[in-house]
């Protein structure tokens, strides 16, 4: 059974003893995501955004919940972001290809799979 409620107080207590340690950021932020809280999600992302730039896993991320709730332009960013710091990230490439599906770019879509 996942817990995320209970993740989510493990990882506040982690951020109340180390603040700028982006690690728990990302996963807190992956809790709330888990449980549809995206904008929450994307608060935690950014934290670790601030402390660890070139950070493409939680670019990736962050674009997912982006796409999720809709904001497809910031989205589209996020997985560029993340395929400029890891060129060879299969995910970031299918995920801004989805995206670009979605919003009707077919042939940027086509590009990225």
């Amino acid at each position: 059974m996942k817990q995320y409620h209970r993740a989510i107080q493990d990882y506040d207590a982690a951020i109340n003893l180390s603040p700028k340690n982006p690690i728990a950021h990302t996963i807190r932020g992956n809790a709330y995501f888990s449980l549809k809280q995206y904008r929450r999600a994307i608060q935690d992302y950014d934290a670790n955004l601030r402390i660890n730039p070139k950070d493409d896993y939680t670019h990736l991320n962050r674009g997912v919940a982006f796409r999720k709730l809709k904001q497809y332009r910031r989205s589209i960013q996020d997985f560029s972001a993340a395929i400029r710091l890891n060129p060879k990230s299969a995910n970031a490439y299918g995920s801004r290809g989805l995206t670009h599906e979605i919003i009707g770019q077919k042939r940027l879509a086509i590009q990225d799979y």
